[in-house]
């Protein structure tokens, strides 16, 4: 389920409650992903390196194989998306050359400048 929530200023860790018309309910850690535009789902095709910036010159802070990722922004020229890694909980950028786009257009994503 995705729900829109508006950007948070505090960067302290929120809970979502959320209660069905049945009664049920369930506690929810949110965060960043995706886009308002549509969803976006990659897989990777080899190791893939989560950069900085979107630049093979830029630093990586970890890379991953065989794992689905939601993007939620492109470059301009569309060769770069970005992600939100879930282990380091950091923003970075993939390649596209790395991965294969699985669900949605990856030109729907909204443009974004680094």
């Amino acid at each position: 389920m995705r729900i829109a929530l508006p950007q948070l200023s505090s960067t302290e860790d929120y809970r979502v409650l959320i209660r069905a018309l049945d009664g049920t309910s369930g506690a929810f850690n949110p965060y960043a992903s995706g886009s308002v535009h549509g969803l976006t789902v990659f897989k990777t095709v080899r190791r893939c390196f989560v950069h900085n910036a979107p630049s093979n010159e830029a630093t990586y802070f970890t890379e991953f194989f065989s794992v689905d990722y939601e993007a939620f922004a492109r470059t301009a020229d569309a060769q770069w998306v970005r992600l939100r890694d879930r282990e380091t909980r950091r923003y970075g950028w993939v390649w596209i050359r790395q991965i294969e786009f699985t669900y949605g257009d990856v030109g729907k994503l909204p443009i974004e400048q680094p």
